[in-house]
């Protein structure tokens, strides 16, 4: 009876000590979170972009590989003053930006995203008409020619409805 009450007061400790050292290095992933924002203005165009750190192991991004990812939480789009609604999902999956250029192009704009390093660098493209999201791309940083992803993006305005 005293060697089993032993045993189990030893695994109490383990798990005890085990559920401590998880909290502390839960507890100092996100005291360590950074945040790094990008702006960039061109015309009638304001565009920021907003990246933070991640968790290892947090979700699957284009340019991750390794500790002190960083994902891509948003992008606000600004056009004449007023707010361009981008859908989550032309963003979200972008990791560790290197650099955001924004091109004019004839009736909008291009946000030009490079990110990562090597084999896992990537060029992504979201072109914009007007305050409408029109297409996004993301190609290898290796092999430009490598297009990983295509999305192409349809809108119906109040005037396009019977």
């Amino acid at each position: 009876m005293k060697r089993t009450s032993l045993v189990v007061f030893g695994l109490l400790v383990l798990a005890i000590g085990a559920y401590s050292s998880l909290t502390a290095q839960s507890g100092s992933i996100k005291a360590s979170r950074q945040v790094k924002r990008i702006s960039k203005s061109l015309g009638k165009y304001k565009v920021t972009l907003t990246e933070v750190s991640r968790a290892p192991g947090s979700g699957s991004y284009w340019g991750e590989g390794g500790d002190g990812d960083a994902y891509v939480d948003d992008i606000s789009v600004l056009y004449n003053g007023e707010s361009v609604d981008l859908p989550f999902s032309c963003y979200s999956d972008l990791a560790n930006v290197n650099d955001m250029k924004i091109t004019p192009v004839k009736g909008g704009l291009v946000i030009n995203i490079k990110g990562a390093d090597a084999g896992n660098s990537y060029d992504a493209q979201i072109v914009l008409s007007g305050g409408d999201i029109v297409r996004r791309s993301v190609k290898s940083g290796e092999f430009p020619d490598l297009e990983w992803e295509k999305t192409q993006y349809r809108h119906l305005h109040d005037s396009d409805i019977d």
